[in-house]
């Protein structure tokens, strides 16, 4: 896990080094993390803030948070309220970080360096312990990559929650 985090590093480094606009995907999609959406009833959802000059420059937490809900919801998969979440069994939530970093660069444009995760916690029970829960990582996916533009790292988002969406129904209409 940590090997792969810091070869990511590696690559966003590389990218920027050779001045590439690119993105690099890793999908965490083992059977076992498929079968974790398997009943599923419903999610919470949270989308991560953005920095707020990348909010300024155009690219926002709403707008991507109404792609989310909205592609959920025409899934069918229902977003828990947080009390709902609460209740609902395993706690599941789904959340999408976006981490962008402006590099200045000599030219006048801008570029960017960022990581997108789509990822689902659920409560996870201790074998040894049944009486604690934690909330664990039972599926994710995610990017790594440098842009010139913010609109091509939002459609990389929306891709990655495709991939949750798609994955979900699979697992759910079997």
């Amino acid at each position: 896990m940590y090997n792969r985090r810091y070869c990511f590093i590696l690559i966003a480094m590389a990218l920027f080094l050779l001045d590439l606009s690119t993105s690099v995907y890793v999908i965490a999609d083992s059977d076992l993390e498929r079968e974790s959406l398997y009943g599923l009833k419903g999610i919470y959802l949270e989308v991560a803030l953005l920095k707020p000059e990348i909010e300024q420059e155009g690219l926002t937490r709403q707008q991507l948070e109404t792609y989310v809900k909205q592609k959920l919801q025409v899934a069918g998969i229902k977003i828990l309220t947080e009390k709902e979440w609460v209740k609902m069994k395993g706690s599941p939530a789904l959340y999408v970080n976006v981490h962008i970093i402006n590099i200045p660069k000599c030219y006048d444009y801008k570029y960017y360096t960022y990581r997108v995760d789509v990822e689902l916690y659920q409560d996870a029970f201790l074998l040894r312990n049944p009486t604690i829960a934690l909330p664990v990582r039972s599926w994710a996916t995610g990017c790594l990559g440098a842009e010139y533009r913010l609109d091509v790292i939002q459609a990389h988002v929306e891709s990655l929650v495709d991939e949750f969406v798609n994955t979900y129904l699979y697992m759910n209409t079997k």
